[in-house]
């Protein structure tokens, strides 16, 4: 191990140490030290000069997936989109039916009741 490569090593402890290690920081189930630990055997497995690779290399993977579920999303709003308009014309034509409905019988209990105080009155 060279001593740059030491020296980095020590240098991201601590910075993790210092940002992780002080708060309870936990990400999907991982903690702060857990993650350092992960961080130090990728390093130590792959080294310094392919992490950056790598890390590209998963940046892709998830904007392809994001990508793969927005393409998805989209999808389904086009594929229901006739659907959901024909359930809207549904609802707002017995919504139409129904104040014509309640319409008509508030004008005939209108004029039941004129009639009748009408009978009272005269």
């Amino acid at each position: 191990m060279t001593a740059s490569f030491f020296f980095l090593l020590c240098r991201v402890g601590v910075l993790f140490f210092y940002t992780f290690g002080q708060i309870k920081f936990s990400y999907m189930g991982v903690s702060g030290s857990e993650i350092l630990v992960i961080i130090l055997i990728a390093l130590l497995l792959f080294g310094a000069d392919k992490l950056p690779e790598i890390a590209r290399g998963l940046g892709k993977g998830m904007r392809e997936i994001k990508k793969a579920t927005d393409d998805i999303k989209r999808e389904f709003e086009e594929s229901t989109r006739d659907v959901r308009k024909d359930l809207n014309d549904v609802t707002n034509t017995i919504k139409n039916d129904v104040n014509e409905v309640k319409d008509t019988v508030d004008k005939d209990v209108r004029r039941s009741a004129n009639n009748i105080n009408d009978n009272l009155n005269g």
